[in-house]
């Protein structure tokens, strides 16, 4: 059974919503429910894949906001806690699908290719646009152009970016690779991404 029920929660008015988190900290029911009500829609976000809902993300990503997040926050530091609350769900995913993956017996690398996992990124680059702070931005943006010429274009014609996107047999053919130079190449630039990537250094 669901811990929290999505038809509970919606709202319109959602950024008209103002939060006491004092009291949230404090378990205060009120502003906790508030609390997701005004930022459903981020965690819907993230909890959604070329899938669907993944309802088990959803409840462990809402689970964690006050098991983990709103403990950790702290609104002295001057940080927006969309910006924070962003940052955060981003590593609870990411460890979700990893615990969820490292209990199989699947290899590590086809764990990752199996969920998509660069691609499920692709997809939270696009809620970046709209809650993620510019320091992050430029790190992500950072990390494309620190790549060398040929990987620069293998990542960003297989993402699309300012082109269109491209199959690995196209890209192939436009920087002078075979389908599996391509899949190699793409799979280490996956796994630089990994490696690098962490929000933590954000918040």
């Amino acid at each position: 059974m669901l811990k929290y029920r999505l038809s509970d929660f919606k709202v319109d008015n959602y950024k008209n919503i103002k939060i006491n988190f004092k009291k949230i900290k404090k378990g205060n029911a009120n502003e906790r429910e508030k609390l997701i009500k005004k930022y459903l829609k981020m965690v819907i976000n993230f909890a959604t894949n070329k899938q669907g809902l993944n309802e088990d993300l959803l409840q462990e990503l809402l689970t964690k906001i006050f098991e983990d997040v709103i403990i950790k926050f702290d609104n002295n530091r001057g940080i927006k806690f969309s910006t924070y609350l962003h940052n955060s769900l981003s590593n609870i995913k990411e460890n979700y699908y990893k615990k969820m993956y490292n209990n199989s017996n699947l290899s590590l690398n086809y764990k990752f290719d199996d969920i998509e996992f660069i691609d499920q990124l692709k997809d939270d680059l696009e809620i970046e646009k709209k809650y993620m702070n510019n320091q992050v931005e430029e790190y992500i943006i950072n990390l494309v152009n620190n790549l060398d010429d040929e990987n620069k274009r293998i990542i960003k014609f297989y993402y699309g970016i300012n082109c269109p996107t491209y199959t690995l047999r196209e890209i192939g053919e436009k920087v002078g690779l075979s389908f599996n130079g391509v899949k190699f190449k793409l799979d280490n630039i996956k796994s630089y991404f990994k490696k690098r990537i962490s929000w933590d250094n954000f918040v």
